[in-house]
């Protein structure tokens, strides 16, 4: 299993993170980590989709996990709910490459006072 981590510093909603350059047709997990700031502490979503399963942590707590994702990867197809700290939030995704056919992951992540 190729393992690859991957880190993206900010983290812009509903960008889509293209992983195929980084398992490069290798069958295998790879492990996304992205920040996000907040002001204060407070309820949100994240909204997410992926082309193949994945789980997601958020400040080490697991907040989803979807064996089913498959391609093609959707825009906010999942959502999980957050709380989010006052500062710095990291996000972990562990993404199955499902035999290298994996594209990546759309992320959107919202604080209380952001969602819709």
């Amino acid at each position: 299993v190729a393992i690859e981590r991957l880190v993206y510093p900010n983290l812009p909603a509903g960008t889509f993170y293209d992983v195929r350059k980084h398992h490069a047709n290798r069958d295998g997990l790879l492990y996304l980590r992205a920040t996000m700031h907040q002001m204060v502490a407070r309820q949100g979503t994240l909204m997410f989709g992926a082309d193949g399963p994945l789980k997601i942590w958020v400040n080490g707590k697991e907040i989803a996990c979807q064996w089913s994702a498959a391609k093609p990867a959707k825009r906010n197809e999942y959502s999980a709910r957050v709380a989010w700290v006052a500062g710095q939030n990291e996000i972990t995704l562990a993404l199955l490459s499902s035999g290298a056919n994996a594209w990546g992951v759309f992320l959107h992540p919202l604080s209380a006072t952001t969602e819709y």
